[in-house]
């Protein structure tokens, strides 16, 4: 939905709501850069794709653990000998990966 401030108030913002009804200001957008209102693919909404947090890791050997055979893309990270890989299939499905590695925090995204 696409209207002049949706709360009624003509104070001449230009406003997207998402799908979880978030309001969206894209004045800024429309007048400095000539973008058209009714172009904007502002998706599903915010927040919608959950991340994953503290991922579950399975070491050789494991029953889960992956054919040598096998073939699929992941996204790596090492950090001092500890090496860890997100498979793209869980990826493309959560796009962010939120992990700890020791006292380091990382956010890992496709």
């Amino acid at each position: 939905m696409i209207g002049n401030n949706g709360g009624g108030n003509n104070d001449g913002r230009i406003i997207l709501v998402d799908q979880k009804d978030k309001e969206w200001d894209i004045t800024h957008a429309v007048e400095e850069y000539g973008f058209v209102p009714e172009d904007f693919q502002f998706g599903i909404g915010f927040g919608i794709i959950k991340p994953i947090f503290d991922p579950e890791f399975v070491g050789f050997g494991a029953k889960e653990f992956p054919d040598a055979n096998e073939t699929f893309l992941v996204l790596g990270y090492t950090q001092d000998n500890d090496t860890r890989a997100y498979p793209i299939a869980d990826m493309s499905r959560h796009e962010a990966v939120n992990d700890i590695y020791g006292t380091t925090h990382l956010t890992v995204a496709y």
